[in-house]
């Protein structure tokens, strides 16, 4: 996944998350809204997101599972939040194009910048390889189909 610059937002900053990512899926594109400051309301119109374009799609918040149509998509978070959904073309308008949808706390989140690496260059963890913790300085992501899993503080997993 890589960052990008909905209509309106501000530019990425160097060495800070950024809100708003996109990655190219085999049948869509997932598409991640983060909080990482505080609470705030996140809204993107999908022609703004790389490889989608304009017109109606159909999505999926992956914590939550819910599903919705439309245009946009909006997501009120909790500070160190994210929502991710996956969003493929079809579907049909709703009459409200913006869709608020519950998330899911992230204690802490590090999004890569290039596919299987983070900003430092470190590989993303494979499937069952801690992810995060307490002291830990290994891999703080997880490779393309797995979640780093918050356990406690001292233990988060890929799952």
């Amino acid at each position: 996944a890589t960052t990008f610059r909905p209509s309106g937002a501000a530019s990425p900053v160097s060495g800070q998350l950024y809100s708003y990512w996109a990655g190219a899926l085999s049948d869509g594109v997932v598409v991640a809204l983060v909080a990482p400051d505080g609470a705030q309301t996140l809204s993107v119109n999908f022609s703004d997101v790389p490889g989608l374009g304009s017109g109606t799609f159909s999505w999926t918040e992956l914590y939550s599972g819910h599903t919705g149509s439309g245009v946009s998509v909006s997501a009120s978070l909790g500070a160190h939040d994210i929502a991710i959904f996956k969003v493929v073309h079809g579907g049909s308008q709703t009459s409200v194009p913006t869709t608020t949808v519950p998330t899911m706390t992230v204690p802490t989140t590090t999004v890569p910048t290039t596919p299987g690496s983070t900003s430092t260059g470190k590989p993303c963890g494979a499937i069952w390889t801690q992810c995060g913790g307490q002291g830990w300085t290994g891999a703080t992501c997880c490779q393309l189909g797995s979640t780093c899993k918050f356990s406690n503080d001292w233990y988060s997993q890929c799952l």
